[in-house]
Parts: C-alpha cells; sequence; structure tokens
C-alpha cells in the first residue's frame, strides 16, 4: 500500500497508481520484495520511537525477526511474487 500511496501524491490519478503499484509488485524479486519490506519496517519503528507506542515497537520488533530470517518459510511468496494471487486483491474504493 506504500507504493500506491507515493504513487498517488505523484500522480492524483487513483487508477494509475494503483496499476503502477500493481506492476511495481509484480516485477519484483525475492530481493525486492525483502527490501521493500525493511524499508517499511524501518518506517514504522521510526514511528514508533516517534509515537512512545510500545505496542507498535513490539510489532516492528516481531517483523525485524521476519527481515532476519529471509530464508525462512515467511518468504517463500516472494520466489513467485509475480502470481496475481499476490496483487490482484488490491483494489481501490474511491469516491470519483
Amino acid at each position: 500500500m506504500t507504493e500506491f500511496h507515493e504513487r498517488f501524491d505523484r500522480s492524483g490519478s487513483v487508477p494509475g497508481a494503483l496499476r503502477e503499484a500493481q506492476e511495481a509488485f509484480r516485477l519484483r524479486d525475492r530481493a525486492g520484495h525483502l527490501a521493500a519490506y525493511g524499508r517499511m519496517v524501518a518506517r514504522a519503528g521510526r514511528a514508533a520511537a516517534e509515537l512512545g507506542d510500545e505496542t507498535l515497537a513490539e510489532h516492528v520488533a516481531d517483523a525485524r525477526h521476519l527481515l532476519e530470517d529471509e530464508r525462512g518459510t515467511a518468504w517463500d511468496w516472494a520466489d513467485d511474487g509475480g502470481h496475481p494471487r499476490h496483487w490482484a486483491g488490491f483494489v481501490a474504493v474511491a469516491a470519483p
């Protein structure tokens, strides 16, 4: 969803931003998915620290463990991340 919001902020087009985000997700390899997840975890960690949110900090710690275990089964989906079952479910519901 981060991909979508970044693209929407640039273009202002919901369908275009969704299409571009799906395409970026679809074309990413395992290393690309790991890098994107790492960026998301880092942002969440900064937010948890700024807000002093202990619950979010615990979730971030769990997420970091997943990231560190990049060869674990939690990342098996990333080998076929281009398959529609991983990205086609993202739809935009917005006012015209």
